[in-house]
């Protein structure tokens, strides 16, 4: 009886051990991409807006407070976070045409020479040639906006946004997939609210303080965060049909917006608004309900994915992983995030400026040229683009003295500027001259020239002080 309990008991034991171990698949990535979003919901608090989708992702994730943007417009931005390199560094330092003609990467329109000029560089790792080879497959829909598409070699190509078909066609590879999902609602003109907006007192609205409160400007304010509402019920449908698919339980999500809204000083300018964006990651093993205050780059965001994923980041990354901040609740890493603004393109007056911060102070250097007035386009048109910040500017320059002023120093501007976000969040008092911050400039002056050499910013190497 002993004899046989032994090897009843033995051949038990050996079974387990024995067992081949199945190993979990590499997580699933949802990126989500509001185009043209800045940091506004209300999650934090934004008066006059309802994001309870984006608000549940912060609540069963984390939440970059301090997350910028490299460059506050379209393809530079969306090349930078899919690099995780400056754009300078990278070669994309301008928006370039949408070629995505169709789903069919084949059959993309042929590029015109200035997405050849500002293509990324071929010795430049791309986030998905990286997931691609890692076993991952990999899919984008709705705006691409970025040039080559031969450095995203993408398995599914949808121009309209919606993720049904590569959520069936994901779970059929068997492959854990990467989704860039981009959502155009907050980019002008605004899609419309899918909520009641009638009852809200536009007076009741927080506007950017460097902005007019005046009516065209309040109603504008409004359409913007009616038009944020109309993200957050877009998130709440991919990630419905996420669930549907019962893809969800083993999937990091990320939301961002790209860049800044479009207002001057804004989109396409150094300022600190321009750049500021919503960064939250939301999946397993993430941290649930956190904040987390240091200074974030959307850069951060490739090598962060790859550290996560548990994969080799390329050398050609010059983002910082935040895995740690993720889960061990780590607080910092950068000591500084960097922003740049240039018009390169022919025709264009090679207006350069950078941006700096430590999350209290931001620093901006320009090349001694002013930048162009009525670009980008969507900053200035309101029969096009729907636009009435720079008209309410224009209008209530006799009420709003201080608002026209500030428009017509961002479009004359050639110098330095430096701004106490702690005192002025909003950028309003340029603090270059004043003596109590001495220090403060001159190490900010010093750690931008190093930054300029160390990436090898040609375009500002003129500027460099510190050789």
């Amino acid at each position: 009886m002993k004899l046989k309990f032994g090897i009843v008991f033995f051949v038990f034991i050996s079974a387990i051990i024995c067992k081949p171990v199945v190993a979990q698949q590499p997580p699933n990535i949802l990126l989500i991409v509001a185009d043209d979003m800045g940091y506004q919901m209300s999650a934090i608090g934004t008066p006059g807006v309802q994001t309870p989708v984006i608000d549940a992702l912060v609540k069963n994730g984390t939440l970059f407070t301090k997350a910028y943007a490299t460059f506050p417009s379209c393809s530079p931005s969306r090349a930078s976070f899919l690099s995780g390199t400056h754009p300078h560094v990278n070669g994309v330092t301008t928006n370039v045409f949408e070629t995505l003609a169709n789903d069919n990467l084949p059959n993309l329109v042929k590029a015109p020479a200035l997405n050849t000029q500002f293509a990324v560089r071929e010795n430049i790792a791309t986030l998905i040639e990286v997931l691609k080879r890692t076993g991952y497959y990999t899919g984008l829909t709705g705006k691409f906006h970025i040039s080559s598409p031969e450095k995203f070699p993408i398995d599914y190509w949808g121009k309209e946004v919606d993720a049904k078909t590569f959520f069936k066609q994901a779970k059929a590879s068997k492959k854990p997939f990467f989704l860039d999902y981009n959502l155009h609602t907050p980019h002008r003109p605004y899609a419309k609210s899918p909520n009641d907006r009638s009852g809200i007192d536009l007076k009741s609205l927080i506007v950017p303080s460097f902005l007019p409160n005046n009516t065209m400007m309040q109603q504008d304010w409004s359409d913007y965060l009616g038009a944020v509402e109309a993200t957050d019920k877009s998130v709440a449908d991919v990630i419905t049909l996420l669930k549907n698919e019962g893809l969800d339980k083993n999937t990091l999500i990320i939301f961002i917006g790209d860049h800044g809204l479009s207002t001057h000083r804004g989109k396409y300018d150094p300022y600190e608004f321009g750049s500021h964006v919503p960064l939250i990651f939301s999946g397993p093993k993430v941290l649930k309900n956190v904040t987390a205050n240091t200074v974030t780059s959307l850069m951060d965001i490739m090598p962060t994915i790859l550290d996560y994923i548990n994969v080799p980041v390329p050398k050609s990354v010059n983002g910082t992983s935040h895995k740690r901040v993720l889960v061990k609740g780590d607080s910092t890493i950068n000591q500084y995030i960097f922003t740049e603004v240039s018009f390169p393109r022919n025709g264009e007056n090679n207006y350069q400026a950078r941006g700096m911060s430590d999350g209290k102070y931001w620093y901006i250097r320009r090349n001694g040229i002013a930048r162009m007035k009525g670009k980008p386009e969507d900053n200035y048109e309101v029969i096009k683009w729907g636009n009435y910040s720079y008209q309410a500017t224009i209008d209530g320059k006799e009420e709003f003295t201080l608002q026209y002023q500030l428009l017509q120093d961002s479009e004359n501007a050639t110098g330095d500027e430096l701004f106490d976000l702690q005192k002025d969040p909003w950028c309003m008092k340029n603090v270059l001259k004043d003596v109590n911050y001495k220090k403060v400039l001159g190490r900010m002056r010093y750690d931008m020239d190093a930054w300029i050499i160390k990436t090898n910013d040609v375009a500002m190497k003129a500027t460099v002080k510190n050789k």
